[in-house]
């Protein structure tokens, strides 16, 4: 299999992980990877999954997460969803958000700010939109 990285790199990151050492397991076939922020620091396991749309909520909820971690400031996370594609191989699907107050705007971030990020990301993953 070829991993392929997004077409728009965003971050410092070299090494591309070994994406068959998450994907296809049995019981919990989809596993979410974040490249966590910071020169080095790499892709971590977020998480595994029954199907593609708890995935999906398992990186709402990490982008939130980091979202957090730095205040709600201007932030851009990327992820990669692994698990099984339709022909029964495995699957990647890359996802980067840039999600929170820009600096550039001269305000600062507030809490009804959260509340529309996490509403904008779940309507964004929602197949019924």
């Amino acid at each position: 299999m070829t991993f392929t990285r997004p077409s728009r790199a965003l971050s410092a990151s070299t090494e591309e992980p070994d994406v068959t050492l998450y994907g296809c397991a049995s019981t919990r076939p989809f596993a979410v990877l974040a490249l966590q922020p910071g020169a080095g620091a790499g892709w971590q396991l977020v998480g595994r999954y029954e199907d593609f749309d708890a995935a999906i909520k398992g990186r709402i909820n990490d982008v939130l997460t980091q979202l957090e971690a730095n205040d709600g400031w201007l932030t851009t996370c990327e992820h990669l969803v692994v698990g099984p594609d339709l022909d029964g191989s495995v699957g990647v699907w890359p996802q980067t958000t840039s999600l929170g107050a820009d600096p550039s705007t001269d305000r600062i971030p507030e809490p009804y700010d959260r509340d529309g990020w996490r509403t904008w990301l779940e309507q964004t993953h929602d197949p019924a939109q």
